[in-house]
């Protein structure tokens, strides 16, 4: 045994996207005529799907986007109309509180979601930076 040498040579070939290569597209044509334009078909309906799925999704977000906004409108506006019919029936304290706060809450919530929307951090600078050595 002394003396020989056994090589192994080892081929491998990956393909990645809804389509095979165009040999193996062959290969099948080959074996099962047709069988390259199904495959071509299917994975065109799929990605017809799969949009069709992202079309969704992106509309349900506006949707659900506008009526968010809608809603917090209603809102704030019926508590400033509460909190001023309450001021003119002379309860000053009780109607300007009812006039700001749904104000205070819809900016607060504006604000936040301003900020989470830019990248900024919600909390403090450093927060999350861990502590320096110390000296022994």
């Amino acid at each position: 045994m002394a003396g020989r040498q056994i090589t192994i040579e080892q081929f491998v070939e990956a393909t990645s996207g809804p389509l095979p290569d165009p040999k193996i597209l062959k290969a099948y044509d080959d074996i099962l005529p047709g069988a390259a334009n199904r495959i071509v078909a299917m994975a065109e309906a799929e990605q017809k799907h799969q949009h069709g799925l992202q079309d969704a999704i992106v509309g349900s977000h506006f949707v659900a986007t506008r009526l968010g906004q809608i809603f917090a409108f209603v809102i704030g506006l019926t508590g400033m109309v509460i909190g001023g019919i309450l001021i003119y029936a002379d309860k000053p304290i009780t109607g300007l509180a009812s006039f700001f706060v749904p104000l205070a809450a819809l900016a607060g919530i504006y604000l936040n979601e301003s900020r989470q929307k830019s990248g900024k951090p919600t909390q403090p600078a450093g927060a999350n930076t861990p502590a320096a050595p110390r000296d022994k």
